[in-house]
């Protein structure tokens, strides 16, 4: 693999990790819990974007595949920790994972 690539690869996939790690053992209640401030937004809904923006950019952007992104309606998402299926597509989106942590770049 590209060695700029791995760099990049790298870092996205730890700062996904480090979003999942901190929202791992949130209730249901926590978990989309909209903070008392205005625009602010819920863990669930920030794991959602954080992990919409990744995808865009890596493999819509710089893969140039198609995707279907709805960020709109990432503002609006809810759901449990085991629901939040976002951060964990990330690792079984083959074009994302390429098999082995590679991101098939075109």
């Amino acid at each position: 693999m590209n060695a700029e690539i791995e760099t990049y690869s790298t870092y996205i996939r730890k700062q996904i990790a480090d979003v999942h790690a901190a929202l791992k053992g949130f209730s249901e209640e926590q978990l989309n819990k909209q903070p008392d401030a205005p625009n602010a937004n819920s863990g669930y809904v920030i794991a959602t974007h954080v992990l919409g923006n990744a995808r865009a950019w890596v493999l819509g952007i710089v893969c140039g595949q198609p995707l279907r992104r709805d960020r709109p309606g990432e503002f609006v998402s809810s759901g449990t920790y085991e629901e939040e299926s976002g951060l964990r597509a990330l690792g079984r989106d083959r074009r994302w994972a390429g098999g082995a942590g590679r991101v098939d770049a075109r």
